[in-house]
């Protein structure tokens, strides 16, 4: 099964991954960029768990709307919901990115940013053009720029309360998915002695790098006052302090409690607390956990969407027992599946669905093919065949998820996809701009 290894990319997808990390660093389009903001509307988070939230309790479905009336009657988005508060909730459990919406599936960009994001792409077009490169490749190519882009953004957001220093300071290394490797990244970060200490400090500390930590806290590189301002500025590395200052062996499954919140009365509802910062050292601390730690850690991390589609299939690797990772599979199989809809796994999006018809609710169901469609397709992401994907996850899928979406008004924008396989035309069609909204989309006609 593809859950438990990485996929192997093709060589030309690893070839044009190498040329769009090259032009991503263009300094015209970076500047054009970051003067417009213009990657600040692009959801880093797909806020499952708040939309699935809902629907809580649609764990079963029937073509029958009498038999479960909640499927059919309640909404996605119901005015019941939104008048719970005059702010609207944050989705994403990571604090350092609450500038972003709840569902982040409904979202437009705003049509004063459309004129100087399509003078970004043209732009990028342009860069691509240069290189002789042939023409069919160019759609493909403005993509995988777009997703660099936007992994540098997401890592920026990430590291935004940890980082003393302008973005000029960062050399990010890559991996050949085209991912940003964390892990390297943050080992040459500590060794730039341009950054100050409590940067360094802090970075070694949140990836777990003991001895890097023991180097920077000692006596004759670190002074009082900046070991303080480190405690107020972290608490959260409270017991990780100790084990560097005394040099002690570290217990791993109580480092963690303490990282995520999870220890009992430390930081009240771990739900709402969980550290912002926990996931990023996670490939060096998730081995050393014991196994229900490991399966905790995962849970949260994966309901929550703190980590990548990269680092659940390393995590699910170090998972031993086949009952451990079909729990996973049974309680999140929106989420698993949503991974292999984000670059670079959508090649195994149809076997890991083959996988897992028998988790998928009705409703589960429907957000995925709403995702597909206004998410992957109408937003022009060229890095994979979403036609070709939309059409064989709705040929493969059982035929009682049929029946509940062919009671739905999407069905019919489902419909127009898979017959026309173009985006300019079934999107002039007026049932598929309602469904854009995907309370609409979600009620029967």
């Amino acid at each position: 099964m593809v859950l438990d290894h990485f996929p192997v990319l093709s060589l030309q997808r690893l070839c044009l991954t190498k040329i769009a990390l090259g032009i991503s660093n263009d300094p015209e389009m970076t500047a054009l960029e970051k003067e417009n903001d213009l990657l600040k509307y692009f959801p880093l988070n797909k806020g499952i768990e708040n939309i699935l939230a809902i629907h809580k309790n649609d764990h079963q479905f029937s073509s029958r709307e009498d038999e479960y009336p909640s499927l059919y009657i309640t909404t996605p988005f119901n005015h019941r919901h939104f008048r719970q508060s005059n702010k609207p909730p944050i989705y994403y459990r990571n604090l350092d990115t609450t500038d972003y919406f709840e569902f982040p599936w409904c979202f437009r960009l705003q049509p004063k940013k459309n004129l100087y994001y399509a003078e970004w792409n043209n732009l990028i077009l342009e860069k691509i053009s240069s290189l002789s490169i042939p023409k069919p490749f160019h759609n493909e190519l403005l993509t995988l720029v777009r997703c660099i882009r936007l992994e540098i953004k997401k890592w920026m957001l990430k590291h935004c309360r940890i980082l003393r220093c302008s973005d000029e300071l960062i050399s990010f290394h890559w991996k050949s998915s085209g991912k940003i490797n964390y892990e390297e990244t943050a080992k040459s970060l500590i060794k730039n002695e341009k950054l100050d200490i409590r940067t360094r400090y802090a970075l070694a500390s949140f990836y777990y790098l003991k001895d890097d930590a023991i180097y920077l806290w000692s006596k004759e590189r670190m002074s009082w006052g900046v070991k303080y301002l480190i405690s107020h500025d972290h608490p959260c590395l409270k017991i990780w302090n100790n084990c560097v200052k005394r040099r002690s062996a570290i217990e791993w499954d109580n480092l963690a409690d303490n990282r995520t919140g999870f220890e009992i009365g430390m930081l009240g509802d771990s739900s709402e607390s969980w550290h912002s910062h926990y996931h990023l050292g996670i490939r060096t601390v998730f081995t050393k956990l014991a196994t229900g730690k490991k399966i905790e850690w995962l849970n949260y991390s994966v309901k929550y969407e703190t980590i990548d589609g990269e680092d659940f299939l390393f995590c699910l690797s170090h998972l031993k027992a086949h009952h451990d990772k079909e729990s996973i599979f049974r309680d999140y199989p929106c989420q698993i599946l949503a991974y292999f809809l984000d670059w670079p796994l959508q090649s195994e999006f149809l076997e890991v669905a083959e996988n897992m018809w028998s988790f998928l609710s009705g409703s589960i169901f429907f957000f995925l093919l709403h995702f597909i469609i206004y998410e992957r397709i109408l937003k022009e992401w060229d890095d994979y065949d979403y036609f070709y994907l939309l059409r064989e996850f709705w040929r493969q899928s059982p035929i009682h998820l049929k029946e509940c979406i062919k009671l739905k008004n999407i069905y019919q924008v489902v419909m127009l996809a898979i017959d026309c396989g173009d985006t300019s035309s079934f999107y002039e069609e007026e049932i598929a701009k309602l469904c854009e909204n995907i309370d609409y989309a979600f009620r029967i006609p």
